[in-house]
């Protein structure tokens, strides 16, 4: 019971918050007009914010290559793949292999 009340308040404030981004209000008008507290707002602002990053699942860009010496590719968890231009299946192994790495990322990495 208390997820179903927490997930109609939740609903309730997205909803909410949907129409004062449409409304061109401030927020204390807004808020006003709503009867509720610009704290409250604001908390539930942040809180559903938070709650959407959460969800998000990592973004993958598309990648032009232009003539380089070396690719340095950044990963989430924090590895660095280093590795010379024009070699698609070592880019693919590499890429591979640092996505598995967990705590390595600490280490102190060679530059390019």
């Amino acid at each position: 019971m208390f997820r179903a009340v927490k997930s109609a308040k939740e609903d309730q404030w997205r909803s909410r918050l949907r129409r004062f981004q449409s409304s061109g209000m401030s927020v204390m008008r807004f808020c006003e007009a709503e009867r509720v507290s610009a704290p409250s707002f604001y908390q539930w602002r942040k809180r559903l914010k938070t709650d959407e990053r959460k969800q998000d699942p990592p973004t993958f860009l598309p990648v032009r290559l232009t003539q380089a010496a070396a690719i340095e590719i950044h990963l989430p968890n924090g590895a660095r793949v280093c590795l010379p231009a024009g070699q698609a299946e070592v880019l693919r192994v590499a890429i591979d292999a640092a996505g598995r790495l967990r705590g390595d990322a600490d280490r102190e990495a060679d530059a390019c």
